[in-house]
């Protein structure tokens, strides 16, 4: 049971890894990202984030209310930690701060490659 919630998980931060190497070859060549990169980055994280809660919700049997999936991709920063505070109380506080880590790692990883270019 609880395999099938980190490799759910893996895939969350699978994405992630992808969309971080996708900025830094962004930031690395000096331009600004697609209009596309940056749709699939802001609604791809918010749909996989909604996505893992509705996985995660049919192992703890906790649902709220009725499109919990759908409430969770429009307001994931304040749901998915209620979510997670809700399922495994403070144990919850660690995984909120990896989700909210998974959403920032493109854009810390583009600007890392972009100080190490500018610094060179």
């Amino acid at each position: 049971m609880i395999k099938n919630v980190f490799s759910n998980f893996g895939k969350v931060c699978f994405f992630s890894s992808i969309l971080s190497i996708l900025q830094a070859v962004y930031a690395y060549y000096n331009v600004a990202p697609s209009t596309l990169a940056e749709f699939i980055r802001q609604w791809g994280m918010a749909l996989l984030f909604g996505w893992w809660v509705e996985a995660d919700s049919r192992q703890t049997r906790y649902w709220p209310c009725y499109d919990f999936g759908t409430f969770v991709f429009f307001g994931w920063p304040v749901v998915l930690p209620y979510y997670l505070f809700r399922t495994r109380g403070l144990r919850g506080f660690y995984l909120t701060m990896a989700f909210f880590g998974l959403w920032c790692a493109p854009a810390l990883a583009a600007i890392l490659v972009y100080l190490v270019v500018d610094l060179r």
